[in-house]
This record gives C-alpha cells, sequence and structure tokens, in this order.
C-alpha cells in the first residue's frame, strides 16, 4: 500500500462525528480506519476559535498531521471581530511554554482569519506534548482551543 497523504474537509455541525475512510491495498484487500472527534468552536463573547491543528506548510499549503520530527506549524481559524474592529492576536504555546505570536492572514469573509505559527519543537523530548492557541476576547477575556500532538523523532 502506497503512503500518500489524503488531505480533505467537509462542514459539519456541532456535536459528536464518526469519520471512516476504506482503504485498498496493492493486494487488492481492503480495510476501513475510523476517527471519532468532536466539532465545536471555542468561543469567549466576541472570538471564536476552531480546533488547534498542528503541521506543516510548504509555500502557502498548510498539511495538517500528529505527528512531527524538527518542524511544526501550529493552526487555528478565528471567527469574529473582537472590541474595536482589529484582528485578534493569536498565541501558540506547547506545554506551558513561551507564547509564539501567529500570523493572521484574512479569507473571504470579513471575520474570519487564519491564524499560522511557526513552533519551537526540535528541542522537545520524545513523546506527547499539549499545544494551545489563545485570542484575546471582548473584557479582557481569553479564549482558548487546546490540542496534542507526538514527537517523533
Amino acid at each position: 500500500m502506497s503512503k500518500a497523504v489524503i488531505v480533505t474537509a467537509t462542514t459539519v455541525r456541532t456535536g459528536r462525528h464518526l469519520a471512516r475512510v476504506v482503504l485498498q491495498g496493492d493486494d487488492g484487500r481492503i480495510g476501513t480506519a475510523e476517527f471519532e472527534f468532536a466539532a465545536s468552536l471555542h468561543e469567549c463573547r466576541g472570538v471564536g476559535l476552531s480546533g488547534v491543528m498542528l503541521g506543516s506548510v510548504t509555500g502557502n499549503q498548510f498539511a495538517p498531521t500528529i505527528r512531527v520530527a524538527n518542524e511544526a506549524f501550529g493552526y487555528v481559524e478565528v471567527y469574529g471581530t473582537p472590541p474595536g474592529g482589529q484582528a485578534p492576536v493569536v498565541l501558540f504555546d506547547i506545554d506551558g511554554g513561551l507564547p509564539v505570536k501567529a500570523t493572521l492572514s484574512p479569507t473571504r469573509e470579513v471575520d474570519r482569519w487564519m491564524a499560522i505559527a511557526s513552533l519551537p519543537v526540535s528541542s522537545l523530548a520524545l513523546g506527547d506534548h499539549a499545544i494551545t492557541a489563545t485570542a484575546n476576547s471582548a473584557a479582557g477575556k481569553t479564549c482558548k482551543a487546546e490540542g496534542v500532538f507526538r514527537k517523533i523523532s
């Protein structure tokens, strides 16, 4: 079986979902893989965050992954407009360490941005780590989205 990476996306309602993939090997045998997930926005009076994704960036393309080696990028989508109408500030941190400021890119929608930050993963120990994205909100509140990833080398 080839090791092709397939990335796909769809819009789903808030709630729990099951994604199922059917694969066919070079020998014609068929198998499935399933992944349960909860779809939600992390909202804090005026600002919402998607779930945190980790991956790589080539050119302008983000490719998600859950296993990283020496380089990784954090990604969230930011929804809403904070007080004053300015773009929100998004920070990423790993295991509660020093925050890294994300670069915001606008989208076609006036109240949605893509936030991407290069994360310092080369010095991390092998194993599982927590990643947190935070965005400013109304009245100084902070909106958080969290995820995990595994460092493999």
